[in-house]
């Protein structure tokens, strides 16, 4: 299963990943599709070590300007500098947000398919990513009424 996570935590593109096809043969053509949906507004994306080859970091980068692609194996002194880099390091942290998202879809409908059959389980994935995102959705209101009911305690106290 292939999964994509914007920057708030809503999962944007979710796939189920089809017999002989592994995550470096898949998403370059993914992250050009998105790009194209969202009008080249992907400044930023990290990727884990399964997505490595040196034909994906050229490509991927041809198409995103920040790109965390750690390479799998021993690196050269030029992949060290470029994995080193500020902006690889703060840009590979987004990371574990995607994994939390990948764990939490067996919680949103994942940890059992009854129905049998690569179309229904696609159908499964996809009302998993849409229960995460309903989650994700909750927290940021919850959190934007905790704010406002904050200031406005704090509002009443100073008048």
């Amino acid at each position: 299963m292939l999964i994509v996570e914007d920057n708030a935590g809503f999962i944007v593109h979710s796939q189920q990943m089809g017999i002989g096809f592994t995550d470096e043969k898949v998403i370059v053509e993914v992250m050009k599709n998105l790009q194209e949906r969202y009008d080249n507004q992907i400044l930023a994306a990290s990727f884990d070590k399964g997505f490595w080859t040196p034909t994906n970091l050229k490509q991927l980068s041809e198409i995103i300007p920040l790109v965390a692609l750690p390479k799998k194996g021993r690196r050269s002194a030029s992949d060290q500098q470029r994995e080193t880099a500020r902006e690889f390091g703060t840009i590979r942290k987004w990371h574990a947000g995607v994994e939390s998202a990948i764990h939490a879809l067996g919680h949103n409908g994942l940890q059992l398919c009854r129905d049998k059959g690569p179309d229904n389980y696609e159908r499964y994935i996809a009302m998993a990513a849409l229960g995460r995102n309903l989650h994700t959705l909750g927290k940021i209101l919850i959190d934007k009424e905790r704010r406002k009911r904050k200031k406005d305690a704090i509002r009443s106290l100073t008048v």
